[in-house]
């Protein structure tokens, strides 16, 4: 393993909701992009929405904000994310704004074909997340949900565009289509 000095920048910005303020409370991180994955970690906040991290190396980055984190229980806003991404080369990178944006929630039913759900299924519905760079961040697959009794389903909290799977279906039964506004989408 050969070690050198490599020199180290600053990055700073500044974070703003969905209604245009500055977010005074919100979860930020600086992500370290890599080609199979990527590192988090927390960012310092300041006032009036401001951020800034220090000795940060070359690299391909983006800063994550969430609102409403559901791995904090505490806080009860509504479910708002966004993010920057950025590479640094040879200087400090300044002036990055995140803007965030609610997270949409989509709601459906599940339709068989003769009309007749079976009995006894627990089938989910799931999504993921469409954009590579999401998914490198972990933002990837949702827990899903279940179909309720009158087959339909609602999935939460869902940031960019995704794709809607069912699973656990019962033997025999496959998706045919999966439709958006009368529109064939599958």
């Amino acid at each position: 393993i050969r070690v050198q000095r490599s020199r180290a920048f600053k990055v700073s910005g500044m974070v703003i909701d969905s209604t245009g303020a500055p977010l005074e409370r919100a979860q930020i991180n600086l992500v370290a992009l890599a080609k199979n994955g990527s590192s988090s970690s927390a960012i310092e906040r300041r006032g009036g929405g401001h951020f800034a991290v220090t000795a940060v190396t070359p690299g391909e980055y983006a800063v994550r904000v969430d609102v409403g984190s559901p791995y904090d229980p505490d806080d009860k806003r509504e479910r708002e994310f966004g993010y920057a991404q950025f590479d640094v080369d040879n200087e400090d990178v300044e002036g990055i704004v995140v803007t965030t944006s609610r997270l949409p929630k989509v709601a459906g039913r599940v339709v068989f074909e003769d009309g007749v759900p079976p009995r006894g299924s627990a089938m989910r519905v799931f999504s993921g997340s469409t954009r590579p760079l999401l998914r490198r961040m972990g933002i990837g697959d949702y827990p899903g949900a279940e179909i309720r009794s009158d087959s339909t389903f609602e999935l939460t909290g869902l940031p960019g565009p995704q794709f809607i799977t069912l699973a656990d279906q019962p033997p025999g039964w496959i998706v045919g289509a999966v439709t958006y506004k009368d529109e064939d989408v599958t």
